[in-house]
């Protein structure tokens, strides 16, 4: 049950309406349509003039035969979408309004009673157990507010059931799982799940901001351009271990931007500057994921070194590694939600929080021993890393060039 009403916010719904059927030329329907007659007029004019015949017209219909019948189909399928929404948003009204009159009549009795017409003894006061309470105003506020709930689960129903006999066709590629990935890698964490850091590195400046040293100026054009040109790397990378590319790329363009080096002479960074070693000699995340067969070994630390100072391309492989290592500690300890509803392995800012400060084993006994109390503990979001690639989502996307 909505705030808004007993069975449900018709406001919305009838927005979402709007927004797909449209007024003038600001409607799903009449932007795709739009779309639709540019293409065929784009089409009709790569055909020569003095072409003519069956291949000029087989040349033309091929083209405009599925992008077209698509667009045309999706454009009805929005006004389709549109029409059962405007009415289920209508009777809601009607049912809400229904819903009221009844609470009104119940309360005039003493009583409360919930959108099943159900009565909420708790709650009636007591004066109403001494003074006889009027049976009949109580079985009209009942009988008024199942006769609203008929007419909501009517107008539900109703309209699930245009909706399921609606054809939509499917433009490119994209699945459902590309979609759920694509909105658990939009998903930002609650503010309240994110840790400020205790020693933040944030310059302040925006990303698209030049800075004003000349090497570290370097290094944020360096990272911006290899994000670019890697792009199709990244995603290669992301898909394999399973985890978001915008992750990969905000390594990457956080350490140059945010955490850069004063390099000794000047130098290009190793992107995402995986750690060669720890201070501590603890094991270090890019050792683990090799250990784990996530990445191939290296002889030694002179070879990893080699791998991730001279070529981009290992050092792309690693942070996806490590990002993957991370999420398969977590599981290991059966911890696959950073908070409940979202995958580990889909939540940005987590990755990064585990990324930029390595310790995952540590940072997932921590969260174990805390969901044992309660199991819906979120995993929290803390450093700078984390938070920075979360503010910046967009922008970072931006630089990810490719299809």
């Amino acid at each position: 049950m909505a705030s808004t009403g007993f069975f449900g916010d018709p406001d919305s719904i009838e927005l979402l309406a709007h927004h797909l059927v449209g007024s003038g030329d600001d409607g799903v329907a009449q932007v795709v349509g739009q779309v639709g007659e540019q293409v065929s007029r784009t089409v009709e004019s790569l055909v020569p003039y003095e072409w003519s015949g069956q291949a000029a017209d087989v040349f033309a219909e091929t083209l405009q035969h599925e992008v077209v019948r698509n667009l045309i189909a999706l454009a009805e399928a929005a006004r389709s979408l549109g029409a059962p929404l405007t009415r289920l948003a209508s009777d809601l009204r009607v049912a809400n309004r229904m819903g009221d009159r009844a609470k009104e009549l119940a309360q005039a009795s003493g009583f409360e009673i919930d959108s099943h017409g159900n009565v909420l003894i708790g709650l009636r006061s007591l004066e109403h157990w001494i003074v006889p309470v009027d049976e009949l105003a109580l079985d009209l506020a009942r009988a008024d507010m199942m006769a609203a709930r008929n007419v909501a689960e009517s107008a539900w129903e109703t309209a699930r059931y245009a909706l399921a006999n609606l054809a939509v066709p499917r433009i490119g590629a994209i699945t459902l799982e590309h979609a759920e990935d694509w909105g658990f890698s939009s998903a930002q964490p609650p503010l309240e799940n994110v840790v400020p850091d205790p020693h933040p590195t944030l310059s302040g400046l925006l990303p698209t901001t030049p800075r004003p040293d000349g090497d570290v100026e370097g290094q944020r054009l360096y990272a911006i351009e290899l994000v670019q040109q890697q792009c199709r790397r990244i995603r290669e990378v992301a898909d394999a271990y399973g985890v978001p590319p915008e992750a990969i790329a905000g390594a990457i363009l956080w350490e140059a931007l945010e955490n850069p080096r004063r390099l000794i002479p000047p130098q290009e960074p190793w992107p995402g500057k995986v750690h060669v070693v720890n201070r501590d000699l603890h094991m270090t995340d890019a050792e683990r994921a090799e250990i784990d067969g996530k990445i191939p070994k290296a002889s030694g630390w002179e070879e990893r070194t080699a791998r991730l100072v001279l070529s981009p391309d290992w050092a792309i492989r690693y942070i996806g590694a490590i990002l993957a290592d991370n999420v398969d500690v977590y599981r290991g300890r059966n911890i696959y939600e950073s908070r409940p509803g979202v995958p580990l392995s889909r939540d940005i800012g987590v990755l990064l929080t585990l990324y930029e400060e390595g310790y995952g084993e540590r940072k997932a006994d921590d969260l174990a021993r805390r969901r044992r109390s309660n199991p819906s503990e979120p995993a929290l979001v803390g450093g700078s890393m984390g938070p920075w690639v979360l503010a910046n989502l967009p922008w970072i996307r931006a630089q990810l060039t490719c299809p």
